[in-house]
């Protein structure tokens, strides 16, 4: 370890510091040379880890990573130390990372190293520079030199914790013919032997999909569905790999590709796992290790979701159609239909536990919880108006009644008591921004060749990424006459109508104890309904139809008649630790009557409204 330390040491020194800044700056030439000025070079180097698969190989980056880790992992061990002694639960605060991160920042071997390093490397640039023909007069055979040291050592790799499935990883390419890709596709027979598909799956990898005609596609689903769905982790890695390497071009075949992603995973929900453990329970969490091909499936499908966008408007509407009907159908499925229906017939206490199985819903929620791939669908009418067709099919509208009816029983469980469930909901909230967070980190780690211990969640930590993710479905579809269209929905013994939907989200506003979660409080239960409201309200057509009535009016204004009503002072302000709660859910109501009024159809009621207007002056405001 310590000669380890010195090597790294030592590459951040003399000549060998200049060789590596000099090999970055070689492959990093033709990235700068698409900037068109110095606006855009900054924002290029700003963002190069993303848009470099080689980062992580460059030397300098390697010395550099070695060098913070022998500064940083005494800090760190320190004060995890520090942090066990004076907090012993420690793992129920999300503000955990923030503050060990912060102490290291502004521990003085942390700005010793970021002055040391700073000034080392600048005065290799000045250096450089000055001599800058003699350095960059080989400049090709040394970009040919880099560029066959990393064909040299790139290799596939099938660990948890690299970028798996990228886009940039295609080694190479062979162009075959119908005959050629017809026998490897009898080699890939659920009869052969697994070194023969094995062997016959490593060849399909190397394949262009552009040279794949429909006809060929025709031939390779069975056998493709069926690498994916093997017991063969090598296998199914490869079947998965190949998938998005397809994914990596514009072709019309990432159409049927896309639908055989789709179909692979409504498998998994559907009973068909073959050798593969079953679904773990929602009230058992989720081991990321033990779900890590669905997990990877399911990246693999959101990042597709989010891109796919940019170009299908290049194809026909048979295409949008397809894809957007195998995602819905997927967003269908649910484990073990039956008993799921007769769950949601009993009564509305077993309504309010969370139960039965993961759901794909569940894994998208925790890959995009707030739901883009559906912001960036909903964007254009070229894709909104089919989406939003489907979705209102009977056989479909179980996606939209099920997000209605979970946003429900979240909002009015901590509408029922002030104190009980709303600390039950800020926990799950608390919890899960921490697991995110540590999501984030660990996965910084792995890329950096740290080891980190199993990622996992817990049912509750799932249960509120489910919420926040249905929160914004539905919210995002309420803009949408058809997709307000789509109330009532069932729940219980009664229906739920778009008016009822907004009132249980404002009386959430009224009763909820703000709690901000983490510095920016992003998974705030609160700060997400408030925003959803205010959206809502932002638009004139959703103004009109969702909030301008007596029934959300009254709901809004009635922290407002409460407060007016109140006789004295102590009658006003009942309990000294009520404050800051009454004045956070006026201040809420507040900016959701202050979007109102920004719309006419919102003014208009306002000024026209008979729920309560008169009674407590809110006129005269």
């Amino acid at each position: 370890r310590s000669s380890t330390m010195q090597a790294a040491t030592d590459k951040l020194e003399g000549e060998a510091l200049s060789s590596c800044l000099r090999q970055l700056v070689v492959n990093c030439e033709p990235l700068l040379r698409e900037a068109s000025g110095q606006e855009q070079v900054d924002e290029i180097l700003q963002h190069l880890e993303e848009n470099d698969e080689n980062f992580h190989k460059y030397e300098l980056v390697k010395a550099l990573r070695q060098r913070l880790n022998q500064v940083i992992e005494p800090l760190i061990d320190e004060e995890e130390q520090m942090l066990s002694v004076s907090r012993p639960r420690v793992d129920e605060s999300g503000d955990v990372i923030d503050s060990i991160t912060e102490r290291i920042f502004n521990s003085d071997e942390f700005k010793q190293l970021c002055e040391r390093l700073k000034s080392q490397v600048t005065s290799r640039v000045d250096l450089m520079l000055k001599n800058f023909d003699e350095e960059f007069s080989n400049r090709q055979s040394l970009q040919s030199e880099a560029s066959m040291g990393y064909a040299a050592k790139q290799s596939f790799s099938w660990s948890d914790v690299d970028s798996n499935f990228s886009s940039l990883n295609h080694t190479s390419l062979t162009f075959m013919s119908n005959e050629q890709f017809g026998k490897i596709c009898q080699s890939l027979d659920r009869q052969r032997e697994i070194s023969v598909r094995l062997e016959a799956m490593s060849k399909l990898c190397q394949t262009s999909a552009i040279n794949q005609s429909y006809d060929s596609w025709l031939i390779l689903e069975a056998p493709l569905l069926d690498a994916l769905c093997d017991s063969d982790e090598t296998l199914s890695g490869l079947a998965l790999r190949f998938l998005s390497k397809g994914f990596a071009v514009t072709s019309p075949n990432v159409r049927d590709m896309y639908t055989l992603l789709c179909r692979y995973l409504r498998l998994q929900f559907a009973g068909d796992r073959r050798s593969a453990p079953p679904l773990p329970r929602l009230s058992e969490g989720l081991v990321v290790n033990d779900a890590a091909r669905l997990i990877r499936a399911f990246r693999l499908l959101n990042e597709f979701q989010q891109r796919i966008s940019q170009f299908w408007v290049r194809y026909s509407e048979k295409f949008l159609e397809k894809v957007l009907e195998s995602t819905v159908s997927l967003l269908a499925v649910r484990p073990q239909q039956q008993q799921q229906q007769q769950q949601q017939q009993q009564t509305q206490q077993q309504q309010q536990e969370p139960s039965g199985r993961l759901t794909p819903m569940h894994f998208l929620a925790l890959l995009d919880p707030r739901a883009v791939w559906l912001t960036k669908w909903l964007h254009g009418s070229y894709s909104r108006e089919p989406l939003l067709g489907l979705l209102a099919q009977r056989k479909y509208l179980c996606v939209f009644a099920d997000a209605v009816r979970h946003c429900l029983r979240f909002l009015l469980a901590a509408a029922s008591a002030a104190s009980g469930p709303a600390g039950m909901q800020d926990r799950q909230a608390r919890e899960a921004e921490s697991a995110l967070l540590e999501r984030q980190m660990l996965r910084q780690m792995s890329l950096a060749g740290g080891a980190g211990g199993p990622l996992g969640y817990t049912g509750a930590q799932l249960d509120y990424l489910h919420f926040v993710h249905c929160l914004l479905l539905v919210t995002r579809l309420m803009h949408y006459c058809r997709g307000r269209a789509m109330f009532p929905v069932p729940h219980g013994n009664s229906q739920v109508t778009c008016s009822k939907f907004v009132v249980a989200m404002v009386k959430f506003l009224q009763t909820y104890k703000r709690q901000p979660v983490g510095k920016k409080g992003l998974m705030e239960p609160s700060a997400l309904v408030k925003d959803a409201l205010i959206r809502l309200a932002s638009n004139s057509h959703s103004c009109a139809a969702c909030l301008c009535n007596d029934e959300v009016a009254a709901a809004l204004l009635q922290p407002l008649i409460d407060l007016m009503k109140a006789s004295d002072r102590r009658q006003r302000r009942p309990a000294a630790g009520s404050d800051e709660a009454a004045d956070g859910a006026i201040q809420s109501v507040a900016d959701v009557i202050s979007a109102m009024a920004a719309t006419a159809p919102g003014m208009r009621f306002l000024l026209q409204s008979s729920a309560g207007l008169d009674q407590c002056g809110i006129l005269c405001l």
